[in-house]
């Protein structure tokens, strides 16, 4: 993925809309390649939706984040982008053997020697580890019988991978998985990926993620917890290497509207040769939504539909309980009675740091319930206190807590089965898309991975087409 330089008399003038991760790491790929790059961002602080809440400095001892993240040790183009940077990746981020822990009901994790031989597992041994966690969760949980259903349900996942336009639902129980599995593993692990509900959500999407993460080796499968915050993770980093490659960062600085011409791009007085959106795809479809006639169909018609679609929220909760420590730093819940604590995943903070001892986050997928929580007689807080009293009984959870709650009502797409993704080339000359819901050879979920890798694919196509059309003119 990495850029070839520019040689030529020219140095390209590119504008990139939008300081997220995608928008950054198309930035610094281009820079790099010797662009003048310009970078416009309407907000004040760069990082988009994975970056410091600025309104909560004071609710805590420590900075919160607008939404909590949680990655996996296969975000390769990530941790590549934080080398890059000079992060001190073992200093930053707190890595988890895999595991899926769900309270008095499952306990899935990867055999800990695994992790003694890494290069042991590639090739087709690369799923083993979790295959046996799978099958010592199926043997306690069922014996000889779950053990064989397993077995088998694990080979049809492989054998028979998801139909056009497939749920995740439907993919799960058309291979065989057992209903415990399927509640318990995959349903939340959906949730928990592709911020979207298994009922409709893309199979194929959920596969990618499966093969490339879950079973991948102990290394792939690892989760990464940000000790610190986003920004101080990423985006002050990428802020800093970018002023030194001379890119001209305009923070604060909304772009409403562009121009285009066959070789050259307008914002307001100044002319550019190449331009990057890399924004949410309905902040790109209203940029784009004058020169729709020029666009590419199938560009255009994914585009409108994906803008026009209703997003998926993530709510944060962020509990100040005190001197409680769990057994281990995440788990996985049941859900509870309320919708508004389903697919909830439980962060005990101690583990990352002295200062965040006693605090708990809580990560609601599809958190929709939970926004509309606002109205109800008993607070969020209130209902996360009683499901943690019956999920966690051994503990003297209090009624009530001091807490920070954070609804990101637009966090991701929403990930169907149905959904058609926007091509980077939009076919207006020199106009470009980046994001996480852009299209790519693998298709990942709203994930910062999904974005890193799309602000590096776009960043080379630029180039390539940069130099293609340096090559016309000169003939």
């Amino acid at each position: 993925m990495s850029a070839p330089p520019l040689h030529t008399h020219h140095k390209q003038k590119i504008a990139v809309i939008g300081a997220g991760w995608a928008g950054l790491t198309t930035a610094l790929t281009l820079a790099k390649a010797g662009a003048n790059v310009t970078l416009f961002e309407r907000s004040p602080h760069a990082g988009g939706r994975a970056a410091r809440a600025y309104d909560t400095d004071e609710k805590a001892p420590f900075a919160l984040d607008n939404g909590q993240h949680v990655m996996i040790g296969a975000y390769s183009q990530v941790l590549l982008l934080l080398l890059e940077l000079e992060v001190d990746i073992d200093a930053a981020l707190l890595s988890i053997p895999a595991q899926w822990l769900v309270p008095s009901t499952m306990t899935i994790q990867q055999p800990a020697w695994c992790l003694a031989k890494p290069q042991w597992w590639c090739g087709a041994f690369k799923q083993a580890p979790m295959a046996l966690g799978l099958l010592r969760d199926a043997w306690f949980n069922g014996g000889a019988s779950a053990i064989a259903t397993t077995l088998l349900a694990s080979i049809r996942m492989t054998l028979q991978p998801p139909k056009p336009a497939e749920t995740v639902d439907a993919w799960v129980r058309r291979v065989g998985w057992s209903e415990r599995l399927i509640q318990y593993l995959w349903q939340p692990l959906c949730a928990a990926t592709l911020n979207t509900p298994s009922h409709c959500a893309n199979a194929q999407t959920f596969s990618n993620v499966v093969q490339d993460g879950l079973m991948a080796g102990p290394q792939a499968a690892a989760m990464l917890l940000p000790r610190g915050d986003l920004s101080a993770l990423l985006s002050e980093p990428a802020l800093q290497r970018l002023r030194q490659l001379g890119v001209d960062i305009r923070l604060h600085t909304p772009v409403a509207h562009f121009q285009a011409a066959l070789d050259l791009i307008s914002i307001g007085n100044e002319t550019f040769d190449q331009l990057i959106i890399a924004t949410p795809a309905k902040d790109a479809w209203r940029l784009l939504l004058p020169h729709a006639t020029r666009m590419g169909q199938a560009c255009r018609t994914s585009l409108q539909a994906l803008a026009g679609q209703a997003p998926e929220p993530i709510s944060t909760l962020h509990l100040n309980i005190g001197d409680i420590r769990l057994d281990h730093a995440v788990f996985i819940l049941p859900d509870a009675q309320e919708p508004e604590l389903h697919n909830a995943v439980l962060i005990d903070r101690s583990y990352l740091g002295a200062t965040q001892g006693g605090w708990f986050t809580l990560v609601i997928s599809s958190s929709h319930a939970a926004v509309r929580n606002a109205n109800h007689d008993r607070t969020l807080t209130q209902l996360a206190l009683a499901h943690l009293r019956n999920t966690f009984p051994q503990h003297a959870w209090p009624n009530d807590c001091p807490s920070v709650l954070i609804h990101a009502k637009q966090a991701t797409f929403s990930c169907r089965a149905n959904m058609q993704r926007p091509t980077p080339k939009t076919g207006v000359p020199r106009v470009w898309l980046a994001g996480d819901y852009v299209h790519s050879l693998e298709n990942y979920p709203a994930t910062l991975e999904s974005a890193v890798r799309s602000g590096r694919c776009v960043a080379a196509e630029v180039l390539a087409d940069t130099m293609s059309n340096l090559t016309t003119d000169e003939t």
